[in-house]
């Protein structure tokens, strides 16, 4: 089961998820995919940055992560 919790994208969990996705990304797409990414827009009132982390025999460790938010303020 993993447990998810609102994270700081600039922390090191995050950081490190995010660079396995740039390096997933790009060797499917040929771009990491950062350009398109502001750590910015995920820290307002009307977005979040998620980590799941999952429960290892003596630890929990980072293993997914995702972001919501909205398009526009309406």
């Amino acid at each position: 089961m993993f447990a998810i919790a609102p994270t700081d994208p600039d922390s090191p969990d995050a950081r490190l998820l995010l660079t396995e996705l740039g390096a997933a990304l790009a060797r499917i797409t040929g771009s990491d995919g950062s350009a398109s990414f502001d750590a910015a827009d995920v820290r307002g009132p009307r977005a979040c940055f998620l980590v799941a982390r999952a429960p290892t025999a003596t630890r929990s460790v980072a293993a997914r992560c995702g972001h919501w938010r909205t398009a526009s303020p309406n």
